[in-house]
Formats: structure tokens, C-alpha cells, sequence
């Protein structure tokens, strides 16, 4: 019966050491994730930016008509031409009231300054 017995000791599986996991695969899939929740952030901080404006800027109209004139008689500016050429400007800027100008501006800013306070 020994005989036997050697023969089952021989044949006998041993048992396999456990190869240590280092978890490299679950730091990867970690940052994966951490990537994939970042990017949905910055889509969906991205669309918030897109559609929150309800309010469009003013439009502006170009120089279309040398003739038409502006007015901006709050300020105390008197008419003024819409036209870019040189002689228009100087004709404007001889036409302005610096005086009355500056009087405004400095009311302006006396009444902002009372108005923060």
C-alpha cells in the first residue's frame, strides 16, 4: 500500500502562489473615469456659457450715408456727421463745446460719486 500512496504524493497538484496585484489597472481606470466626468463637465459649463446670453448686443449700423447726422444732446455734443473722412472730424471737433463738455462730466461723476456712497 506505500507503493500507492507514493504514487497519489507524486501526482499530487500544488497549490498555485497568488501573483500579487499591483492595481495599476483599477489606478488607470480610475483616472478614465475622473477624465470622462471632467469633459461632461466642461460640456455641459460650455452650453451654459452658449445659450445664457438672451440678450443679443445692440446693433450698430455702419457709415452708410455721409449726410445723416447723430446727436448725443445729453452730453452736450451737438450734432455730429457719421462720416470717417478727415474734414468731417475736424469740422465736428471745432463744432464741440469742450467747456460745456467738461461741466457735464464732472456733474456726472459728483452725481455717481454721491449715488456709491
Amino acid at each position: 500500500m506505500d507503493e500507492f500512496n507514493k504514487v497519489n504524493d507524486v501526482n499530487q497538484v500544488q497549490p498555485e502562489k497568488p501573483i500579487p496585484s499591483s492595481g495599476v489597472g483599477s489606478i488607470v481606470g480610475a483616472i478614465v473615469i475622473i477624465l470622462l466626468l471632467a469633459a461632461g463637465a466642461f460640456y455641459f459649463w460650455g452650453a451654459k456659457l452658449n445659450g445664457g446670453n438672451d440678450n443679443p448686443p445692440p446693433l450698430i449700423l455702419g457709415n452708410e450715408t455721409a449726410s445723416v447726422e447723430s446727436s448725443d444732446a445729453s452730453a452736450g455734443l451737438p450734432p455730429q456727421q457719421t462720416s470717417d473722412e478727415a474734414a468731417a472730424i475736424e469740422a465736428d471737433i471745432q463744432a464741440m463745446n469742450i467747456d460745456q463738455l467738461n461741466a457735464q462730466t464732472n456733474s456726472s461723476l459728483e452725481a455717481y460719486g454721491t449715488a456709491a456712497q
